[in-house]
């Protein structure tokens, strides 16, 4: 009769224990996980976040539209150039025969492969004058080597330009590769017709 008493009073201790261990689980559970409510407004933030990027982007690009075209041609160019080339030492634009010259100097940073970087720049360059659409008469960037001595030199003029489909100055997969190569092979000396000029000099 006595061990019955003991194994009741035992299996209700045991019963107790384990309710006591659930229960501090649960309110430990509570303690430190999210509600419902507070997933759903981390949730709502985080969607609102994300809409209003999206919401913003257009009002930037529409105000980025807007102050371009307040900017006359010659501003135009400047800011497309820039845009594509970071820390030109200077870039003069002027009118010639109702068309424009673009000329800009650069000096590159020491590093390694100096003339696969020069030959970058200078595509970047045309590229992005080209792309304006508007009408040029010659393109002609100096970069000088980190020393200050000139490296590479590279003028195209309208005339060999113009071969070349409108879409080319904004392809991506024209590399400065391609591109060099293209103005060798169309290189002259008609320095006395600025849209027809077209040369490269290389001192690397």
């Amino acid at each position: 009769m006595v061990w019955k008493v003991l194994l009741v009073i035992s299996l209700v201790f045991v019963n107790v224990v384990l309710a006591s261990v659930l229960l501090w689980k649960y309110e430990m559970r509570q303690d430190y996980s999210p509600t419902v409510k507070e997933q759903t407004t981390v949730a709502v933030n985080s969607a609102k976040n994300a809409q209003n990027k999206v919401d913003n982007q257009p009002q930037n690009e529409m105000k980025v539209e807007q102050t371009k075209q307040n900017l006359t041609d010659e501003q135009k160019i400047q800011y497309a150039i820039q845009q594509a080339v970071t820390r030109l030492q200077g870039i003069n634009v002027y009118k010639r025969n109702q068309r424009y010259v673009v000329e800009a100097e650069y000096t590159l940073e020491d590093g390694p492969l100096l003339k696969s970087a020069a030959e970058k720049v200078a595509r970047d360059f045309t590229f992005s004058a080209y792309a304006t659409g508007l009408p040029l008469a010659r393109t002609s960037i100096i970069i000088n080597k980190p020393t200050g001595i000139v490296g590479l030199v590279v003028s195209v003029g309208n005339n060999q330009a113009s071969t070349q489909p409108a879409s080319t100055w904004t392809d991506a997969q024209v590399g400065p590769t391609l591109f060099m190569n293209w103005v060798k092979q169309h290189a002259n000396s008609d320095y006395k017709n600025i849209e027809n000029h077209t040369a490269v000099k290389d001192n690397f």
